[in-house]
């Protein structure tokens, strides 16, 4: 069984010329990679313990990055600063390797971003991408 660090991990989102750029030597902070199948409660009237049924949907929970503000040509704030304005906004497409091996990657909307100046450090950004369509995993 492989363990894999922070050393093993490589993040890439493209920018708004459709090209994956590695975003990893900026990214302090990712949360949870994450699948969910959507529930419906199907529990009725008169039944002690809640009952569940799964819809068929599934999804993948937003992505939140964060990290040191820098921007160079093809750094995050190029790269994220599109944030979505409306039904035809292009997409992201984000991926994560881990150790080399295995790659989750999913089209994005850019949700949000934002600059963190702070008086007694650096400035950093915060940057919230929601999937959008099928996760493919190898």
């Amino acid at each position: 069984m492989a363990n894999y660090g922070p050393t093993n991990i490589i993040i890439k989102v493209d920018d708004a010329d459709g090209m994956l750029r590695t975003m990893t030597p900026y990214i302090l902070s990712i949360n949870d990679v994450s699948i969910e199948a959507v529930m419906e409660e199907t529990n009725a009237f008169g039944d002690a313990w809640r009952e569940s049924l799964a819809t068929g949907v599934r999804f993948m929970s937003d992505i939140n990055l964060g990290g040191l503000f820098d921007d160079v040509a093809l750094g995050p704030d190029i790269v994220f600063s599109g944030v979505a304005s409306g039904p035809s906004a292009t997409t992201r497409t984000f991926e994560i390797t881990y150790g080399g091996t295995k790659v989750t990657s999913v089209e994005t909307l850019i949700q949000k971003y934002s600059r963190k100046p702070d008086r007694n450090a650096l400035t950093k950004f915060d940057a919230t991408l929601r999937p959008t369509g099928i996760v493919v995993e190898t």
